[in-house]
Formats: C-alpha cells, structure tokens, sequence
C-alpha cells in the first residue's frame, strides 16, 4: 500500500448510535474497538488497499442484533455500507462476518 495515501473507517452500531470499530491511518497507530465488542471484532485493514474490508464478529450475543454502517473514506473519497444483523439462538456458539466492497483499490 502506498503510505501516502491516508484511509478511514467508523463501523457505526446504528441502535444504539455508537462507534464500534474506528480507524485512521494518519492519526491512530491502533484501531479503537468499543468495550463491548473488544475480544469479539476484527476487521481485516489489509483488505483495504484491494478494495475491501472483512469484520469478523464472534461470540454473538442477542444484543448485537440491530443495524450497522460502514463508513470509510479511501485518499479523499468516501464510500457507506449498511447491513442488518440478526441473532437468534444460543449465545457464544455464533459467528458473523461482514464483507463489504467499495469501489477503491489503493495501488
């Protein structure tokens, strides 16, 4: 990836509304994970320079059901993603992943 192109991503938990996951290329060496997902949210930031961004949830829990958005903004541009999540069943025995594609590829 070309270190002078700058990139950022909020992954927004919509209900309520919150950061979950957020991450800026300039000014965080490390990716913020709200307390209540830490240990269970991964998202894949080397994807990002091939146009794509994988979060990977596990250890789901009923509360984690609602609406999410992806916000990420790639050398200037922005891009937003939305997808629900449902959850039924027993708890800690789920995974979910989350694959979204946005139309940058950083060379």
């Amino acid at each position: 990836m070309d270190p002078s192109c700058k990139y950022y991503m909020d992954l927004i938990s919509m209900e309520p509304l919150r950061s979950i996951y957020m991450y800026h290329s300039t000014y965080q060496p490390e990716p913020y994970t709200d307390d209540q997902f830490r240990g269970r949210l991964r998202c894949d930031l080397q994807l990002v320079r091939k146009g794509w961004i994988q979060c990977v949830l596990t250890d789901l829990r009923l509360s984690d059901t609602g609406r999410y958005q992806l916000v990420i903004n790639v050398g200037g541009k922005d891009d937003l993603k939305t997808c629900q999540l449902i959850v039924r069943g027993k708890q800690n025995l789920l995974t979910s992943t989350l694959n979204m594609k946005y139309n940058r590829t950083i060379i």
